[in-house]
């Protein structure tokens, strides 16, 4: 755990660096320089923090992350020409391994462009939308979205295009709605480009066809009517997905999905894991005490960031409800990947929340706190107790 460690002690000095080197006053002092304006550019580029995440990414050991090693050894088929047989991977990550070994390139070159192309992603949709950036990037390292890149290269790619839809959806909300002729443009334009974008997210992970549903959720508010609904769907779609997916079985002729789920509910039970279903309960009450205070304490200051948390928080209550789905049918090993696309709206819904929760200065501060430590627990337990990913212990190796 000692490497993510450093990783968040390097993210908190790019922050001071540009707190104290890079403000207005240096600006009053320096601001003729080109050097200075050149390196103030690049951090609030978030140089620094780039770098670290790449780095980490690039020069890990073959064991950081469970599908590493099945990565590089699905590389090097195609480097050794053996990629012929290959059928179970999407049509877009097998052109990018194709692209790489017809210029017989390293895999840790594989690596290092998509994890550049991952950080610079995340950290341009923080700079782009979130209200407090340097919490943003923290709950990206503690709540396990930097460990999921380690270790999923192919969904990985598929969220990271995802977060240029949500940026492309951010662009509808934002447009005023009195005129409406630009509207209506900027509504097609942005929805063609959120289609267009999940179908390319879709090339790389299939199931980035999902994220579809957020195009949706950034038309409309929260009611509670639209959310009763969404449970009561869900509780019923848990209930009969199981015989649906033997009849997908029986369709298609694959013994795949069988391997999900328990039919006798006295082996449910047993096979039941108690703390992954205290969290999904857990992830039930975040989303229900979000929405609560939404309509009761939160003060927004404009309508951009009034919409942006409502559609901030539907994204977020996605995640609760395929895990419902999956703790009634026992599918959560086949499900939960789905929820990977839409957990990291966090990193924008949590700093949202916690300015607009303005009861009093001194509950704000508590507040502000118990997030920290919360998350600062969740990521103890994910890299020091739960080995998430597979990213513990982690490894340099530059060969």
């Amino acid at each position: 755990m000692l490497a993510y460690i450093i990783l968040i002690l390097l993210i908190c000095f790019d922050f001071l660096i540009e707190k104290y080197f890079f403000n207005s006053e240096a600006d009053k002092k320096k601001g003729n320089s080109k050097i200075y304006l050149l390196i103030k550019k690049l951090i609030e580029f978030r140089i620094i923090t780039i770098s670290a995440l790449v780095f980490l990414s690039t020069f890990k050991a073959l064991s950081v992350g469970y599908d590493t090693n099945n990565y590089y050894e699905y590389y090097s088929n195609f480097l050794n020409g053996e990629a012929n047989n290959i059928t179970h991977f999407e049509l877009g990550f097998k052109w990018l391994n194709t692209i790489f070994a017809w210029f017989k390139l390293d895999f840790r070159v594989l690596l290092f462009v998509v994890s550049l192309f991952v950080s610079i992603t995340f950290v341009t949709l923080i700079r782009k939308i979130s209200i407090n950036k340097f919490l943003s990037i923290f709950l990206y390292i503690a709540l396990g979205i930097f460990a999921q890149s380690l270790s999923a290269i192919r969904q990985i790619i598929a969220i990271t295009i995802i977060c240029y839809v949500i940026i492309a959806l951010q662009k509808i909300m934002n447009c005023p709605s009195n005129d409406k002729l630009k509207y209506r443009n900027n509504l097609i334009k942005n929805i063609s480009i959120s289609v267009f974008l999940i179908l390319i997210a879709s090339l790389f992970h299939k199931s980035a066809i999902v994220c579809l549903i957020l195009i949706p959720f950034s038309l409309i508010k929260p009611k509670p009517s639209i959310i009763i609904f969404s449970f009561l769907s869900c509780i019923l779609l848990g209930i009969f997905l199981p015989t649906i997916l033997m009849i997908i079985e029986k369709t298609i002729s694959l013994d795949y999905y069988s391997k999900y789920y328990i039919e006798s509910f006295v082996n449910y039970v047993q096979a039941s894991d108690l703390l992954n279903n205290l969290y999904s309960i857990g992830l039930v009450a975040i989303f229900i005490f979000l929405y609560i205070l939404r309509n009761k304490v939160l003060v927004f200051e404009n309508n951009k960031e009034e919409r942006l948390y409502d559609f901030a928080l539907f994204t977020f209550m996605i995640v609760p409800l395929i895990r419902i789905i999956g703790f009634l049918s026992n599918t959560q090993a086949l499900l939960n990947r789905l929820s990977m696309y839409f957990f990291p709206i966090l990193i924008l819904l949590i700093p949202l929340f916690l300015k607009s929760f303005k009861v009093n200065k001194k509950l704000s501060v508590l507040t502000t706190m118990a997030i920290y430590l919360g998350a600062g627990l969740y990521m103890y337990y994910l890299y020091a107790i739960k080995f998430s990913c597979g990213v513990v212990p982690y490894i340099i190796n530059f060969y």
